[in-house]
């Protein structure tokens, strides 16, 4: 096995190999022919496909609640995971950033969205983490940025039900989200023994028309 892994100068990441099957839109089958591939050439560049999922469990938000019609994750657990997931990716540009400041926080950014999408008989609310900023007096600094926020890629849905939109389903789950951002609390993280603390930025801006035609006429 060291033999193997000396041959190739970069391995991928249980975390690399997901996004490369995500990405690509890999199979089952078609990940092990290249992780076969490899190892043919004596070079274990992808890991096994157990790890790799484990880092996929490692990516599912906790308070999932299914019934019937609707599918629904509490938005604190949802930000938590995705905070901890950006943490882990930019470990190392975090770790510099508390080089200079242990005391820093951090920020993340992101837009919530609700509304149903053309064509579809289903209501959806999402939130899109955006960037991620340590909170400092210099707003320069970017310790992460989402490079496609416009894609679905970077979407994370809170809640999925099938139900017709219309304006009580939209006051409903606009109290439910108003809620839920009011109680909110920091996400607290261990980064090289640094205890560090994740606020979180949600911006309401992400509204389809419809949703927006709804709320003015009602106001």
């Amino acid at each position: 096995m060291k033999a193997q892994q000396s041959a190739c100068k970069y391995l991928y990441r249980a975390e690399e190999a997901l996004a490369l099957i995500i990405d690509l839109k890999l199979a089952k089958d078609q990940y092990l022919n290249l992780r076969i591939k490899a190892r043919a050439r004596v070079c274990n560049l992808y890991p096994a496909c157990n790890t790799v999922l484990q880092a996929k469990k490692e990516c599912y938000p906790e308070e999932i609640t299914t019934t019937k019609t609707m599918a629904e994750v509490k938005l604190q657990s949802l930000l938590d995971t995705t905070t901890d997931r950006l943490c882990t990716v930019q470990n190392e540009v975090i770790s510099g950033v508390l080089n200079k400041n242990k005391e820093c926080s951090f920020e993340v950014i992101s837009h919530l969205q609700m509304g149903t999408p053309q064509t579809q008989n289903y209501f959806l609310k999402s939130m899109v983490p955006l960037q991620m900023t340590p909170k400092t007096d210099s707003s320069e600094y970017i310790t992460w940025q989402n490079p496609r926020p416009s894609s679905t890629k970077y979407y994370r849905t809170t809640e999925l039900q099938f139900a017709r939109e219309s304006t009580e389903v939209l006051k409903n789950e606009s109290n439910c989200i108003e809620n839920q951002v009011s109680h909110l609390k920091p996400t607290a993280l261990k980064i090289q023994e640094s205890e560090i603390q994740v606020h979180d930025a949600l911006l309401n801006t992400m509204v389809d028309g419809k949703v927006a035609n709804d709320f003015a006429i009602n106001a």
